[in-house]
């Protein structure tokens, strides 16, 4: 709405779910501890909070990812190992801290998702502490709402786009149309749908 200059932007509309994500390459492969899953959703609340957390990134839940572990076939392994840990951040917490603590801050809270990762992974487990785990740590990435922000424009560094969703993907200028995750659904899929259900509605019902 912003780029239609014709158009007034409605600031309400602006999606404010994000996230923090913590990436470790490692060497070895997960099976090493005895990590066999794919993926695993966490929560160590009694009551889900689907919601921008009070802190920088909320470790209290996520998305645990080990994509070495997928079905891969002939046997095919990734060389290193690799585990994302994905959790709820708050887009103002970073864009209100000084930018000089940016560095120190994007450390601070990858220590703390890889640890809670660690922590349920080993449940049962061979015991494996962050420091034990660095020793074997070829490579990192963190990324933060602001990333998300900086490399894609998504204000708020949102994810999902608006919580008002505009079903119809009809916009106030003539052969215009939304689709993504402002249209409809959520994720990689729902803006694959999303763009499949604007061209069967707008673009081939004039054929």
């Amino acid at each position: 709405m912003r780029l239609c200059h014709s158009i007034e932007p409605n600031d309400n509309k602006i999606g404010k779910l994000s996230f923090c994500e913590a990436i470790a390459v490692f060497d070895g492969q997960p099976s090493d501890f005895d990590w066999d899953e794919t993926i695993i959703f966490f929560d160590e609340k009694d009551r889900f909070g689907y919601r921008t957390p009070p802190t920088m990134a909320d470790p209290s839940s996520g998305v645990i990812c080990l994509p070495n572990n997928y079905n891969y076939k002939n046997d095919l392994k990734l060389n290193e190992g690799m585990l994302r840990v994905t959790s709820l951040a708050n887009y103002d917490a970073w864009k209100a801290a000084p930018i000089n603590d940016y560095d120190k801050n994007k450390s601070k809270h990858f220590n703390i998702l890889i640890t809670k990762a660690l922590s349920v992974l080993t449940r049962g487990r061979k015991v494996l502490d962050l420091p034990s785990f660095q020793k074997k740590i070829l490579d990192t990435d963190f990324f933060t709402p602001l990333t998300i922000e900086r490399f894609t424009g998504h204000q708020n560094g949102a994810i999902y786009g608006s919580p008002n969703k505009i079903y119809s993907g009809l916009l106030p200028i003539e052969n215009l149309y939304l689709c993504g995750t402002d249209q409809g659904f959520l994720g990689i899929v729902g803006a694959m749908l999303s763009g499949v259900s604007i061209v069967n509605s707008h673009i081939l019902s004039k054929f």
